[in-house]
């Protein structure tokens, strides 16, 4: 339950009482989160306003004998840490905390006893005597411990090593030689055991599936006529009238009827019919193994030549097409993987007689749980074709104009994914 204090002075007579607050109290986002208290005082003495907060706080204080002097203040519903700092500041005060204790006094004194306590610390480094270690290093490099050490990139005060310390690299055994003082010896040992851990790696694995289902259907006709007279049989020139025949890729099913009319005319008919329905698949699988915080890639594939013709004569240049894994990985502390992925997958392809090469890539940045498989890109295509040939004029006729006409219709779809798992290897 938090408390209300109200304080007040008249004349030079202290009075204080506790009230309990009526409502609930909300405290607003502030860097002062202690009980609201109010206080009225007009010309009260320092050490009596101080001693008054503090009590509200809970914690030990030692105010020193420099505390001096008068303050006049009021103050409505507010932190008691919030009053005790405009008190400090209004008072030309500091603090300083050691354990759960509070110890106030002037700016001066505070300074001047930081001054003599540095000045007492670095004569009595400087009388220590320096011993030296020999210290091995076993994932890390030894330049970047050196760095670690001397710059202070472990440490949020800087530099841990003392005013006298050195650390010098012996590269072709992997050692830190260290001189430094006793006391301060151990800490910096500690420091390189923690730091010198092995790198986590991560396997990465790609799955690019790619599906082409395809599908075509065709109808067509094929028929002559003869006819004969007195005896004689004279065809029609050319002996089948009407050409249009099915598709020579798929399979047909064909009906043949001969003489459908009879003397003295004779119709041959065929009918063609196909349908073909395919289904390709494709799924590549590139894998690597890498470092936490190392650029990886691996690739394989082929090298397509290219002719150029010019003045200079014909030149053949060799374009590359491959299956392509690029990966930089980052291991966060809770255990998930950051990756910067480049996946590119081409393939050589020929359009119209002429040697292309198809191009599928993907390029992201993607946050996952480790071994979880997530897609990171996809490519839809659907392409269809419908051709038709036809006898001019007679195609249009009533009912009887299919028998001029050939419908060849095809669709072709090609779907891409890109699938991606990170696993830390242990």
């Amino acid at each position: 339950m938090k408390r209300l204090i109200t304080a007040c002075v008249l004349g030079s007579v202290l009075i204080a009482g506790v009230a309990m607050p009526q409502g609930g109290v909300t405290l607003q986002a502030s860097r002062w989160s202690g009980e609201r208290i109010s206080l009225d005082f007009q010309d009260a003495q320092i050490r009596q306003v101080l001693q008054l907060i503090t009590d509200v706080s809970g914690r030990n204080v030692v105010i020193s004998d420099s505390v001096k002097g008068t303050v006049t203040l009021k103050l409505e519903k507010v932190p008691w840490d919030q009053a005790l700092d405009l008190v400090l500041k209004v008072g030309g005060l500091g603090m300083e905390e050691e354990g759960n204790v509070l110890r106030i006094d002037t700016l001066t004194a505070l300074a001047r006893q930081r001054d003599e306590a540095s000045r007492a610390e670095a004569a009595i480094e400087s009388a220590e005597s320096l011993t030296t270690r020999m210290i091995s290093v076993h994932y890390a490099k030894p330049d970047d411990m050196k760095k670690l050490i001397t710059d202070g990139q472990g440490s949020p005060g800087g530099s841990i090593l003392s005013n006298r310390g050195t650390v010098s690299v012996e590269d072709r055994t992997k050692t830190l030689i260290v001189k430094e003082i006793a006391s301060n010896m151990d800490l910096v040992a500690k420091l390189i055991r923690d730091m010198d851990r092995p790198t986590p790696q991560v396997t990465i694995e790609a799955r690019i599936v790619q599906v082409t289902p395809t599908f075509s259907r065709n109808l067509g006709i094929q028929w002559g006529g003869a006819a004969s007279v007195y005896g004689a049989t004279s065809y029609l020139a050319p002996d089948i009238s009407v050409n249009l025949p099915g598709g020579a890729t798929e399979g047909n099913l064909g009906f043949s009827f001969g003489r459908l009319i009879g003397t003295p005319l004779a119709l041959d008919l065929r009918l063609d019919a196909g349908e073909t329905q395919g289904l390709n698949k494709v799924i590549s699988s590139p894998k690597i193994t890498v470092l936490d915080n190392e650029k990886a890639s691996i690739q394989a594939g082929n090298q397509i030549p290219f002719r150029t013709v010019s003045s200079e004569g014909t030149k053949v240049q060799l374009i590359p097409a491959v299956l392509g894994l690029q990966v930089t990985p980052r291991i966060t502390g809770d255990g998930r993987v950051s990756l910067e992925i480049s996946v590119n997958k081409d393939a050589p392809e020929i359009i119209n007689g002429e040697i292309t090469i198809a191009t599928r890539h993907a390029e992201t940045t993607v946050l996952m749980m480790n071994g979880e498989t997530t897609v990171i890109g996809g490519i839809y295509e659907q392409e269809q074709n419908t051709s038709t040939k036809r006898i001019p004029f007679l195609n249009k006729l009533p009912l009887i104009g299919l028998l001029f006409e050939n419908n060849v219709k095809s669709e072709t779809v090609r779907e891409l994914l890109v699938f991606i798992t990170p696993r830390i290897e242990e």
